[in-house]
């Protein structure tokens, strides 16, 4: 009796024990205070980018030029100055500086000055809100007739890309004149006020690429009497869609273009300036498909002479012509290019021809590759 008791009382010694340690926990547990809402702090080191107001949507400073014939590299930006050695034709280099018709350049480990007017310039790095799509590079869309020419269409023509470290991606080589590059930046700008964007497809053509695609057309023309009938069609001929001999594309002031409408942009950064980039587009109806070459493509009913600024203002315009190709001609003719009679997409820079037919350049080579840095702050 007397041992239960003893067990009783210990039993009860523990249950009183453990309530108590419940009572302590209990209290010894902080209040928990209402939760106050972050303040939110300006984020440090956020870079500013830079909105480019200039002859471009980025500077020249740090885009790719081309020499088409050899140029001489100056000390200073004058004719007057002395010679530190002279550029091969068909040579890339990073653009450093513009000063009134020079640039500043670095080619191969050495900076010089070289006249601009002579060179051209890679125009995606200069107008990055175009849409670029460079088929001949890749894959050609030449047809005729709607056929496609053997040994051409679908093919890669010339190599035409390179990584660009301007954007930090592959990017098309397109060059052009660097006179031509400044009529298509103020085409496209005006094309953005409506919402509209052009697409290039071509520049700079090489006259080995030019060789390539005309014996394509001739031995399929030759060959189907469908496709001869489409190009040998009085007033038009072969020459009229793929000439033989030095093209206004080897000189480098001819375009092949389109136009779209907007679907989606944003804005995109290189170096310490932002710009505007097309993500999505939706293209206009044309007459034809992009270098469909036939009297499909034809801008008016007759030729007129490509090396006259004036006289296809008086020609009459294809029945076939739409109303977005005739709105892409107005876009180009007020900004001064000039249309080609044969082909909805192609236009010249006249004012460019003289200086370059001039010349011994026949567009004999092919460029492979960019120089191109990200854009900086002069003084930086």
């Amino acid at each position: 009796m007397i041992i239960k008791k003893i067990v009783l009382i210990l039993a009860m010694a523990l249950i009183f024990s453990a309530c108590g340690e419940k009572n302590i926990t209990k209290q010894e547990t902080p209040i928990q205070k209402e939760e106050q809402p972050k303040e939110v702090q300006p984020e440090e080191n956020k870079k500013e980018y830079i909105r480019y107001e200039g002859k471009f949507e980025l500077p020249v400073k740090g885009s790719t030029g081309f020499t088409t014939i050899p140029r001489e590299l100056f000390i200073e930006p004058e004719l007057e100055a002395d010679i530190l050695g002279t550029i091969p034709g068909g040579k890339p280099f990073e653009i450093v500086e513009e000063i009134e018709g020079w640039w500043k350049i670095r080619y191969e480990q050495q900076e010089g000055y070289v006249e601009s007017s002579y060179c051209m310039i890679n125009l995606p790095d200069v107008v990055p809100s175009i849409v670029y799509d460079g088929i001949n590079t890749y894959a050609s869309k030449d047809r005729s007739s709607r056929k496609d020419i053997p040994g051409v269409t679908g093919q890669l023509i010339y190599p035409g890309t390179d990584y660009n470290e301007r954007f930090s991606q592959e990017r098309f080589i397109l060059p052009v004149l660097y006179g031509t590059a400044k009529k298509i930046h103020n085409i496209q700008q005006e094309a953005l006020e409506n919402g509209e964007t052009l697409v290039v497809y071509e520049g700079y053509r090489p006259l080995s690429a030019q060789e390539v695609m005309v014996d394509g057309l001739e031995n399929l023309a030759y060959n189907d009497e469908e496709v001869l009938a489409g190009i040998e069609s009085p007033p038009w001929s072969m020459d009229w869609f793929a000439g033989r001999g030095v093209s206004n594309h080897q000189y480098g002031y001819a375009i092949d273009l389109s136009l779209a409408l907007i679907k989606d942009q944003r804005m995109e950064y290189s170096g310490d300036y932002e710009y505007l980039e097309v993500t999505k587009h939706s293209d206009f109806q044309m007459p034809t498909a992009i270098n469909e070459l036939s009297t499909r493509s034809i801008v008016f009913t007759e030729p007129v002479k490509p090396s006259s600024s004036e006289e296809w203002k008086n020609a009459k315009l294809a029945p076939t012509m739409t109303e977005y190709a005739i709105r892409l001609q107005k876009y180009c003719t007020d900004h001064g290019l000039t249309p080609l009679a044969s082909e909805w997409w192609h236009f010249n820079d006249l004012a460019e021809e003289d200086k370059m037919t001039n010349t011994d350049f026949t567009g004999q080579y092919v460029y492979k590759s960019l120089r191109s840095k990200p854009p900086v702050k002069l003084g930086d």
